[in-house]
């Protein structure tokens, strides 16, 4: 239930489509209430701007990489590593094209927990991944992991 009522909430709160629901309430507004409909299409207007025209996606995306600083070196041993999902295209994978795992621009992840665990192979290796539709998938990124590592 969460997970669809989270699923919900992103659609209307992504940039481009808060922009256009704006757009359409603004315009909806225009017929009945002339001063709403045009401080809700100037909104729209300013939200465009903003996200269009702003690098805020890179600036909070480097906000986040370096909020932590790295350590200038690994320790000797670690207990286990996590490996956040995001990283593989679930629905463009086809079993018949077994050699063939969609990955995307984050499946550097994946390759950064192999790395560590090639290096710690005494640790725990855990990968979050799942299948992110909203109606179930038949393949999620924790199985398109386990066949790319190779068990």
């Amino acid at each position: 239930m969460f997970f669809a009522i989270s699923k919900l909430v992103w659609f209307v709160l992504t940039p481009l489509n808060l922009f256009a629901l704006l757009q359409l309430f603004g315009l909806i507004a225009l017929r009945f209430w002339k001063r709403l409909g045009q401080a809700l299409l100037v909104l729209a207007g300013l939200v465009f701007l903003f996200c269009g025209l702003l690098p805020m996606g890179p600036y909070l995306l480097y906000q986040i990489e370096h909020y932590y600083e790295k350590p200038e070196r690994l320790p000797d041993s670690i207990d286990g590593i996590l490996v956040l999902g995001g990283g593989f295209n679930t629905g463009r994978y086809d079993p018949a094209h077994i050699a063939d795992i969609p990955v995307n621009e984050a499946a550097d992840r994946f390759l950064a927990g192999l790395a560590l665990y090639k290096r710690y192979p005494q640790a725990q290796l855990v990968f979050s991944g799942g299948n992110g539709k909203l109606l179930k998938g038949e393949y999620t990124e924790s199985l398109l992991a386990k066949r790319l590592a190779g068990n």
